[in-house]
C-alpha cells in the first residue's frame, strides 16, 4: 500500500512513525505537607498508526495492540490518540517504569505494523538524529596532535 501525504504528515516523524510515552508524577498536598504520590504513563499515538491499526483490528492478534484500539481517545492532530496505560498511589516510580517499558515496546509493535503495512523502509542507522554521542567529538583538521 503506497503511503499518502496525509498518512505521511499524521504518522508525526521524518519518514515513519513517532509516538511518545509519559510518567506523570502527582503529587497531592493535604494541609500542610505531602500526603500521597501517584504516578500515571500515558502514551500518545500518532494518528496514522491508530488509522492504520483500526483498519486491520479484525486480523490483529496482539492483546496490549488491541487494548490500545479499544481504549486510547483522540486528542486532537498534534497529541494524537492518548492511551492511559497505568496509575496509582505508590511509594517509587518502579511500576510506573515497567509500564512504559511495556507500553514501549506494544508500540514498537504496532509502528513495525504501520511500518510493514505502508511500506515505510526502517532506517539505515541512527547517525544524524540528533542523539548524545558516548565517543568525544572527533578533532578538527589542523587542531590534532599531528597539526
Amino acid at each position: 500500500m503506497a503511503i499518502t501525504r496525509e498518512q505521511m504528515a499524521g504518522l508525526w516523524g521524518d519518514g515513519g512513525p513517532y509516538s511518545q510515552i509519559h510518567i506523570i508524577r502527582e503529587v497531592r498536598i493535604l494541609d500542610d505537607r505531602p500526603s500521597r504520590t501517584f504516578y500515571y504513563v500515558k502514551a500518545n499515538v500518532n494518528p496514522t498508526t491508530y488509522a492504520v491499526l483500526k483498519r486491520m483490528e479484525a486480523e490483529i492478534e496482539d492483546g496490549e495492540i488491541r487494548a490500545f484500539l479499544q481504549s486510547a481517545s483522540f486528542v486532537s492532530d498534534e497529541e494524537g490518540y492518548e492511551w492511559a496505560v497505568y496509575g496509582q498511589a505508590a511509594l517509587s516510580p518502579r511500576g510506573a517504569n515497567r509500564a512504559s517499558e511495556k507500553v514501549a515496546d506494544a508500540i514498537i509493535r504496532m509502528h513495525r505494523l504501520v511500518m510493514d503495512t505502508l511500506e515505510i523502509e526502517p532506517p539505515k542507522a541512527m547517525e544524524g538524529l540528533g542523539l548524545p554521542s558516548d565517543e568525544p567529538p572527533a578533532p578538527e583538521a589542523g587542531t590534532g596532535p599531528a597539526a
